[in-house]
């Protein structure tokens, strides 16, 4: 069993975006699993002099970011490579590939959409046997394994840090067919977000209360919408709790950059915890999680996420058995579970 790691970041410390999220939850989890971190960032001057200003702004430039990934591995292979730390973790397969020269120890490394260029091919099919992969979706793992990249793997789905809300807790949010109903979304507002969808989905029924906290701006108007506004992540985890239906939108484009098929299921673990019926467009990376049968599944248009809450709102024995599926779901996907099940796999090569 592995007992230490060296985690090498690719952003700085200090953004709110959702990969430094994710990575400081995972560096947090693999310490509540006993694992001794010893993490790397890029580095952000902090004195409000015209030098750290411009030394900054070179910090946010691609050449220094790439030239980050070639010398800050270099570095910590060289500080480690006598040390007891038995593996490193990162997110950059450059990063990977250059530890994997300069080191012979065991390397994880975590991809998150298919591979961008050539290059990045080429590095993973010379990586050594000691190094594994940890892939965030099916759909992610079919790609490189059409690669014959040769590596083991796991498919480890994003997880998340919310409240988990108790049987008995979501059993007191049965619906009653002549209440109000609390409809939610919480996420960003884009046309693979579906905003189309959303626009009109407000339209569907006057008497729906709607609560919309995107992480962007959003022209949404309607009587029936109660709140639009964003979030504090801490208002988040309330918001959410306070929701009878919270919808989720995953729309493919089939163009380039199309991310259907790699986004992060961490928004519907966050909406599993919360005890609200979920609501989720019929795409394979949501229908990964479905064994928990807790997740109400819908084409991707107006009237069927509108029927699926009529549906839900009249079948009580539907609504107990989404209850206890969404909780299933949210016990399974936490990100301490999601830590040690990787210490697991990584300690099958230690």
């Amino acid at each position: 069993m592995i007992r230490s790691l060296v985690y090498i970041a690719v952003s700085f410390e200090d953004v709110r975006t959702a990969s430094v999220i994710q990575t400081k939850n995972m560096i947090t989890a693999f310490k509540q699993n006993n694992i001794s971190v010893f993490p790397y960032w890029k580095y952000r001057f902090r004195q409000e002099k015209i030098l750290s200003y411009f030394l900054n702004w070179f910090l946010e430039t691609k050449i220094f970011h790439y030239l980050y990934l070639i010398i800050l591995p270099i570095f910590v292979s060289i500080k480690y490579r006598k040390t007891p730390e038995n593996i490193f973790y990162t997110r950059s397969i450059l990063v990977g590939y250059i530890i994997n020269i300069i080191v012979n120890k065991p390397i994880l490394i975590e991809l998150h959409t298919a591979p961008h260029w050539k290059l990045e091919i080429l590095l993973l099919r010379n990586l050594k046997k000691n190094t594994k992969l940890i892939y965030l979706t099916d759909a992610v793992r079919e790609k490189f394994e059409s690669l014959n990249i040769g590596l083991k793997y796991q498919v480890a789905p994003d997880a998340h840090d919310f409240q988990i809300l108790s049987l008995n807790d979501r059993a007191a949010k049965i619906l009653n067919k002549n209440a109000s109903i609390k409809i939610g979304y919480f996420g960003k507002y884009s046309e693979q977000k579906g905003s189309n969808i959303l626009r009109e989905i407000v339209k569907l029924n006057p008497t729906w209360e709607f609560y919309i906290h995107t992480l962007n701006d959003n022209d949404l108007k309607a009587e029936n919408i109660k709140e639009n506004r964003y979030l504090s992540r801490e208002e988040v985890k309330l918001k959410m709790i306070q929701m009878d239906f919270l919808l989720l939108f995953v729309v493919p484009t089939f163009e380039k950059n199309d991310i259907s098929n790699y986004t992060s299921p961490l928004k519907l673990f966050e909406y599993a915890s919360s005890g609200g019926f979920i609501i989720a467009s019929d795409v394979p990376v949501l229908r990964e999680l479905e064994g928990f049968n807790g997740i109400c599944f819908s084409e991707n248009n107006p009237k069927a996420f509108g029927d699926a809450i009529k549906k839900i709102i009249n079948d009580v024995r539907l609504q107990t058995n989404l209850q206890k599926g969404a909780l299933g779901l949210a016990l399974a996907n936490t990100w301490s579970t999601r830590a040690k099940n990787i210490v697991i796999f990584a300690s099958e090569t230690t």
